[in-house]
């Protein structure tokens, strides 16, 4: 889609590779295309299956183990329970370990897994 003169919008396709780098370009009449390539990076984002346990004390500290798949031991991963970002301790690529936090409040607070600065998280599962 043609956003103005300097800007257009692309959907990417679907890619089920855990990582893969493309070539991407832009044509408007499919025979004239882009004389610059951009590199464009598809990646999976970690997916959570289920944890235990799923209470916790609100001074936190219990660690919450995390099954899944999709976890990368180099990629800086990280658990968000409500607002706050944990550092996850990678067990194996389908098992990861976070420490609850201390809270202010009782109640259901979501839990997700992330890549640090990524924009594409993990299912939400509420602990």
């Amino acid at each position: 889609m043609v956003i103005s003169s300097t800007e257009a919008e692309c959907l990417s396709p679907e890619n089920n590779l855990a990582l893969s780098s493309v070539t991407l370009n832009l044509t408007l009449n499919n025979q004239n295309y882009t004389d610059e390539m951009v590199r464009f990076l598809f990646y999976n984002p970690p997916n959570v299956m289920d944890a235990a346990p799923l209470k916790g004390p609100i001074k936190g500290g219990t660690d919450v183990h995390i099954w899944g798949n999709k976890f990368e031991k180099n990629r800086n991963l990280k658990c968000i329970f409500g607002e706050k970002v944990i550092d996850a301790k990678f067990i194996s690529k389908s098992h990861l370990v976070c420490t609850s936090p201390n809270t202010t409040r009782s109640g259901d607070t979501k839990l997700i897994v992330k890549y640090e600065n990524d924009r594409f998280e993990s299912d939400v599962l509420n602990f």
